[in-house]
């Protein structure tokens, strides 16, 4: 069996091939810890610490993957104060967009749709109510 795990032409979750990957730079994502990711063909987001959303373009150059930071967004807090971004989504394009759409979910319970194009904010929604303390952990977007 071949497959992404197996080395397959994926990135590959073996020990084996965990054992090639070597970091030969680092790219600050600029909002301090980077608490999510999300991988979209060669489009990566960054949950950040201190609240904003980092889009990067991924591009590999000569067996170097090399990062080009396209957009930092300020994920919109329901409370006064900035909230963590816990976790980030990036949906499939479809005929009706031409660049993927960007969710953030964050500490407060709110959830940001972005657009992934031009870092417009295009609605935010309050998954719980605002104390504190219901955090967004997960997202999973569809088309």
């Amino acid at each position: 069996r071949r497959g992404a795990a197996s080395g397959g032409g994926g990135l590959g979750t073996t020990l084996q091939s965990a054992k090639q990957w070597s970091r030969q730079s680092s790219q600050p994502a600029g909002g301090g810890e980077v608490n999510s990711v999300a991988l979209l063909g060669s489009t990566l987001a960054c949950g950040c610490e201190d609240g904003s959303v980092a889009l990067f373009r991924l591009h590999k150059d000569a067996g170097v993957f090399l990062l080009y930071s396209l957009l930092r967004l300020q994920h919109v807090p329901q409370l006064s104060s900035p909230s963590q971004v816990m976790c980030v989504a990036l949906t499939p394009v479809c005929a009706s967009r031409h660049a993927p759409l960007l969710v953030s979910g964050a500490q407060d319970g709110s959830v940001c749709v972005w657009s992934s194009a031009s870092g417009t904010l295009l609605q935010a929604l309050n998954a719980h109510e605002p104390t504190g303390e219901d955090w967004v952990m997960a997202l999973l977007v569809a088309k």
